[in-house]
């Protein structure tokens, strides 16, 4: 749905009330930003009240000589260099690295989504997501590229 907010479908000629079709593109595509803001608030949640395993996508642990140890025969064994798997409990440090990294990607992308949805919603809940979009505003451009 996203897509078609950026680059809408052709107007057609009609009653606006049976052409809503726009409309119930941008309702998906707001009631699924905040079902996923929501599952990833519970996520969160889970991570504190969870076992050791469920903290791993939110503390990797890159000041241990071990875990890059990890990565590099993760590497070699992705690359069929290794003869061996290694035996993890729980992700490996590639993984561990990956998922956090979408962690850090999807905290972005509901940040910048809630800025956007600021600027034309009424609720004070979303005000303080409007400094964002004048974070954009006053870098000239410059974060586009990100």
């Amino acid at each position: 749905p996203g897509y078609f907010i950026g680059k809408p479908l052709p107007s057609v000629s009609g009653e606006a009330t049976y052409l809503f079709y726009m409309g119930y593109i941008r309702l998906i595509h707001f009631s699924a930003g905040m079902i996923f803001t929501v599952v990833l608030l519970m996520r969160i949640y889970w991570a504190f009240v969870g076992n050791r395993y469920s903290r791993e996508l939110f503390i990797v642990p890159v000041w241990r000589k071990s875990w890059w140890q990890g990565v590099w025969y993760e590497i070699r064994w992705y690359l069929f260099l290794a003869k061996r798997p290694s035996a993890d409990i729980g992700h490996n440090p590639i993984a561990q690295a990956a998922m956090f990294g979408y962690f850090l990607m999807s905290v972005f992308m509901i940040i910048t989504g809630f800025a956007l949805y600021s600027e034309h919603s009424q609720y004070a809940i979303f005000a303080p997501f409007r400094y964002v979009v004048e974070f954009f505003y006053w870098t000239g451009g410059a974060l586009k590229a990100v």
